[in-house]
C-alpha cells in the first residue's frame, strides 16, 4: 500500500498562491491563524452569515484557538464562536489566497443548516516581514548567568559560533524535528556575569508550540558551561 506523502505547511503557505476553489489541510489553516495571532496586533475580519456580511477589526489577543476532541477546534473572537471540524458531514473547508505579495485571505466555511453557511475571513498582512519570517521564523532569547560561588560571578564565554554549534547539537539529538540553520541576531554582555543572546530559528514542524518547548528543554539539557540558563520565547 502506498503511503500518502505528508504535506509541507510552508510549501502551502509560502510557495503556493492558492485560491478559493481548493481547500488547504485543516491543521495548516489553524496554524496560519496562529501566525496571524503571533505577528499582528489586529486583523481585519469579515463574517458572512446566510449572505449577510459584517466587517470587524479584531484585537488578535482576543482570538482563542482551543483544541477539542480529535479533529475538532473551537475558535472564539469578539462575540463569535466558530467550530472547526476536519471530517464528517460538518467538515469545515479552509481556504487561503494571496491577494498580493504582502496580504492574504484565510477563510473558514462552516455550515449551519442545509441551506445556510457561515464564512469567516481573516485578512492577513505580513507587513515588512518576508513570508518565511511571518510563517516560520521564531526568536529565542538565551540568558547565561555564570558564577563560581554564591558570591563570585564570572562572565561566561559565549560566542556566535559556540551558540550555533550547541544549538545544532541540541537539535540533532531529536530527529522528529526538522529545523533550518539557526541565525544569531545579537550577543551582548549585560553585566560582569550575564550575557544575553538572541537567535532566530526557522522550523518546519507543523506544531510551532511543541517545537519551541522542545528547543527550550534541549538547550537547557545539553549546554555544559556551568551556567544558569534562562530560555525565553520572544
Amino acid at each position: 500500500m502506498f503511503k500518502k506523502k505528508p504535506v509541507d505547511p510552508l510549501e502551502v503557505l509560502i510557495n503556493k498562491k492558492g485560491d478559493f476553489r481548493n481547500a488547504i489541510p485543516t491543521e495548516i489553516g489553524i496554524y496560519a491563524l496562529e501566525r496571524i495571532k503571533t505577528n499582528q496586533s489586529d486583523v481585519k475580519t469579515r463574517v458572512n452569515i446566510a449572505g449577510l456580511g459584517r466587517n470587524l477589526f479584531i484585537d488578535t489577543k482576543e482570538i482563542e484557538i482551543n483544541k477539542g476532541e480529535k479533529d475538532e477546534w473551537l475558535i472564539k473572537f469578539g462575540e463569535y464562536d466558530l467550530n472547526i471540524y476536519k471530517k464528517g458531514f460538518n467538515n469545515t473547508p479552509i481556504y487561503l489566497e494571496w491577494a498580493n505579495e504582502t496580504t492574504f485571505r484565510l477563510q473558514f466555511r462552516s455550515r449551519i443548516s442545509d441551506t445556510s453557511n457561515v464564512h469567516v475571513t481573516f485578512y492577513g498582512d505580513i507587513g515588512q516581514l518576508t513570508k518565511q519570517q511571518y510563517f516560520a521564523d521564531m526568536k529565542i532569547r538565551i540568558k547565561f548567568i555564570k558564577y563560581t560561588s554564591e558570591s563570585e560571578y564570572q562572565t561566561p564565554t559565549v560566542t556566535p559560533e559556540l551558540l550555533i554549534d550547541r544549538l545544532k547539537f541540541a537539535i540533532s539529538k531529536e530527529r522528529h524535528y526538522e529545523v533550518f540553520e539557526p541565525e544569531v541576531i545579537s550577543v551582548g554582555t549585560v553585566s560582569n556575569h550575564e550575557i544575553i543572546a538572541t537567535l532566530s530559528i526557522t522550523g518546519k514542524e507543523r506544531d510551532d508550540s511543541q517545537l519551541r518547548e522542545f528547543l527550550v528543554w534541549r538547550i537547557e539539557e545539553t549546554w555544559n558551561m556551568n551556567s544558569e540558563i534562562i530560555v525565553e520565547i520572544i
